[in-house]
């Protein structure tokens, strides 16, 4: 399974209407069908994607958040702990937002 075209479509669109200066994201929990294995295998895509279509912006990569307690439990922090991971190895280089890190004192949020 590849990322869907769509979505890298509407990154590029998104990203094409105006000029950006900073782009931070995430893409940790959507695609959440996709396995650990595919998630690593197709990010190169996104990132290329954004950098296409904000060549001169300043990339900033945000950690995904830990899933609350009374979420529903196909969502769990051991599969966003393993993107996290996954995501920081292939944004060496980019700067990065620990949100995941902030977020651990946080759980009631």
């Amino acid at each position: 399974m590849r990322w869907p075209k769509a979505l890298l479509n509407e990154i590029e669109t998104f990203l094409k209407q105006s000029k950006f200066d900073v782009v931070h994201c995430n893409i940790g929990m959507h695609g959440w069908a996709f396995s650990e294995a595919e998630y690593k295998l197709h990010f190169p895509a996104l990132l290329a994607a954004i950098r296409k279509a904000a060549p001169n912006a300043k990339v900033i990569w945000a950690s995904t958040t830990p899933v609350r307690k009374d979420r529903d439990a196909s969502f769990n922090n051991s599969r966003i702990i393993e993107r996290n991971r996954i995501a920081r190895d292939a944004t060496a280089g980019i700067a990065q937002n620990y949100l995941h890190a902030l977020m651990l004192s946080h759980a009631d949020m």
